[in-house]
């Protein structure tokens, strides 16, 4: 069972290097085979041109619930920092999933696919971090959280500001204009003064963000397995401990699991 579990953080971090290496070569050199340009913020692809994000989209403050109102179970979840990859994307929080029972203002609720921003770290590497939010009608929009709105769509693809947000460069810029000692914190104007180069097209931005996709959705498919096999783990553990079944009567094959 550790093997397998094991073998999966292998794949994880294997394929997150190569999405790295990805990003910095899509963002750096283009698809198109064109000649670079130097800028304030590094080699661009001659036709990109480097824009303040704010340009593009607004961000809207989230909500302070009231933590009196915390269950481990109910109908709305508390989408908090903790749901946020450090790498970006949606993270499971399964057993430190926070619920909120008490009376919802309906303006914080997020749809599906509305694309949110750690505004707080909680976690070091997280501020900046972006993710579509899973479900409708379930996440709570709460104040750690940047919802970003009016989105200009004819000129910037969300799922290639989704990958934007996760850019080195940018994740360096926002934590060079955070506050806080222990947990840093960002803005909506700081968030939207960064600069990062824009492909011209739409149609070149998603495919840009077609191949990170299909990089990231490797790392997904390998960090469920993971967590599964570690739920496993600790089931057997537990009934191992009780006396339920022997240690013999186990039978795992962890290449099974890849």
């Amino acid at each position: 069972m550790q093997r397998a579990i094991e073998m999966q953080e292998r794949i994880i971090q294997t394929t997150t290097e190569m999405k790295k290496a990805l990003m910095h070569k899509l963002f750096t050199e283009g698809i198109r085979h064109e000649p670079q340009k130097q800028t304030d913020i590094g080699p661009i692809p001659e036709s990109w041109e480097v824009i303040p994000l704010g340009e593009f989209f607004q961000v809207k403050h989230g909500f302070a619930f009231d933590g009196e109102f915390f269950k481990p179970s109910g109908d709305y979840i508390l989408m908090t920092p903790g749901h946020f990859h450090e790498e970006g994307g949606f993270r499971d929080q399964r057993e430190k999933t926070k619920f909120f029972t008490g009376d919802i203002p309906q303006d914080y609720v997020l749809a599906k696919d509305d694309l949110v921003v750690a505004m707080t770290e909680q976690k070091s590497g997280l501020l900046g971090s972006a993710a579509f939010v899973p479900e409708g009608n379930r996440y709570l929009h709460n104040q750690r959280l940047g919802l970003i709105v009016d989105l200009d769509t004819e000129r910037l693809s969300k799922q290639c500001l989704f990958h934007i947000f996760n850019l080195p460069h940018l994740r360096v810029e926002v934590a060079k204009t955070s506050t806080g000692s222990k947990v840093k914190h960002t803005s909506p104007t700081k968030l939207r003064a960064v600069k990062v180069g824009i492909p011209p097209t739409v149609d070149e931005q998603e495919e840009i963000a077609s191949a990170l996709s299909a990089t990231q959705q490797k790392i997904n498919v390998a960090a469920n397995k993971k967590a599964q096999l570690q739920v496993l783990f600790r089931t057997l553990l537990h009934e191992l401990m009780a006396a339920k079944i022997r240690v013999n009567s186990l039978m795992f094959n962890p290449e099974a699991n890849t």
